[in-house]
């Protein structure tokens, strides 16, 4: 190998070496950089966490005062809120003068009559829902007629979601008699609803808030329905826009639950109640002799209406 090319050989070596380590040393700087710039960032973390355990941040006054700030909100914002959903559909008090009352108590009597019979609803001969003692030429005193006006509306709305239920006969409406002073005596359980006589009294409430938030008053229907239809009932008042609360249900199934059998007929003839059925012959709907669709029920329901307190009442 001639010397030329020896030097050439040496010198390419030469150049890969000082190549190779210029590129370590390089690596290396960096490498130290990089170490240093992280044994930075780790002693910075430390001494914030170091500080952070030597604080005291109980209390903070920034965060006191965010809170009372966030709670006040709350208490503010969020019972206008629930005071306006609660009262949305309440029925308040109506002022108006005893001969406006008279007035307004034939108007609803006769619209629940008409809505009775609408619905094939039966009731007694004179049905005032509660208001009989002003059924004459009475009038009630000035004072009383804004709640009693009140009561009248609960009582119309009510009846008017029994009527819509389809039952079959209104008994009687009770509501509780506040114009004559007289406490609630507690009554005792009345089992046979659909006996004629006195009315039962509203059963006793229990005590109402201190706070005023609400006032309660209670009603009491007695009715004759099928279950089909007090179920309807308890959903509509469940639904209902008023805030209602079916506080007491008595329910009684008459003596005459179970029907005869229907003997099956021809389209045109009418068919028989009472009349033995032919086995083999006649239909589901006329082998049926009790059930829920048939068998009458007696109902006294007792319902609470609550009336909730706006802002600046007591």
């Amino acid at each position: 190998m001639k010397k030329s090319q020896i030097k050439i050989i040496v010198i390419v070596s030469c150049l890969l070496l000082l190549a190779a380590l210029g590129v370590s040393i390089w690596l290396t700087l960096r490498s130290k950089a990089e170490h240093a710039t992280a044994a930075s960032t780790f002693k910075l973390a430390q001494k914030s966490l170091a500080k952070f355990y030597r604080m005291n941040p109980f209390p903070s006054p920034d965060n006191v005062e965010g809170t009372r700030a966030n709670i006040g909100s709350i208490e503010t914002n969020g019972s206008l809120r629930l005071s306006r959903e609660l009262r949305a559909a309440q029925l308040d008090p109506v002022g108006m003068s005893p001969s406006k009352f008279k007035e307004l108590l034939l108007n609803t009597t006769r619209k629940l009559e008409i809505a009775a019979e609408k619905h094939n609803v039966t009731m007694a001969g004179r049905f005032l829902f509660g208001f009989d003692a002003y059924g004459a030429d009475a009038l009630p005193v000035p004072d009383a007629v804004p709640r009693l006006a009140q009561q009248l509306l609960v009582v119309q709305a009510i009846v008017n979601i029994l009527f819509e239920s389809e039952i079959q006969s209104l008994g009687s409406v009770e509501r509780e008699v506040f114009e004559s002073g007289k406490q609630k005596s507690r009554p005792r359980k009345k089992r046979h609803p659909r006996r004629a006589g006195p009315a039962a009294p509203v059963p006793e409430a229990p005590a109402v808030n201190t706070n005023d938030l609400y006032s309660r008053q209670s009603f009491v229907f007695q009715f004759s329905t099928r279950e089909n239809a007090l179920t309807d009932v308890m959903n509509r008042l469940a639904a209902c826009d008023m805030f209602v609360r079916v506080r007491d249900i008595d329910i009684l199934a008459k003596q005459d639950a179970v029907r005869s059998a229907i003997t099956a007929t021809g389209p045109e003839e009418e068919i028989d109640l009472n009349a033995p059925v032919a086995p083999g012959l006649a239909s589901r709907d006329a082998r049926v002799v009790s059930g829920r669709e048939l068998t009458p029920l007696a109902v006294r329901i007792v319902i609470d209406y609550y009336e909730f307190k706006s802002d600046g009442e007591s």
